[in-house]
């Protein structure tokens, strides 16, 4: 599948590159409600969250509930790319997010 991916290098500013992506909404498991509603983030080199060479796919409709979310924060000017986690503890909600730090979007896979 061809779509648009954001490159989250660990230095210097994210770009866009168009891409040939597996689509990952094929499968009988994801059903995608809209196409629209998902990115692409690919981080080339290990950063602080993330090995190299992953391709992450994040759904941009924040849903309530645990999950692993997809976060930008500004650290010495620069926008950097972390993640935090959301989980049920008992019947309270829990989570590892910062108050500095924009979400994304639920990370798929």
């Amino acid at each position: 599948m061809l779509t648009h991916v954001t490159v989250v290098p660990p230095e210097g500013d994210w770009y866009e590159v168009t891409a040939r992506v597996p689509d990952v909404f094929v499968s009988q498991q994801h059903k995608p409600r809209d196409k629209k509603l998902y990115e692409y983030y690919y981080v080339p080199e290990t950063i602080e969250c993330f090995t190299g060479f992953t391709l992450l796919v994040v759904e941009r409709e924040l849903r309530p509930g645990p999950g692993m979310f997809l976060a930008r924060r500004e650290v010495n000017g620069k926008q950097q790319l972390f993640s935090f986690l959301i989980s049920y503890k008992g019947l309270d909600q829990t989570s590892t997010r910062q108050p500095d730090m924009q979400t994304i979007g639920r990370v798929c896979i």
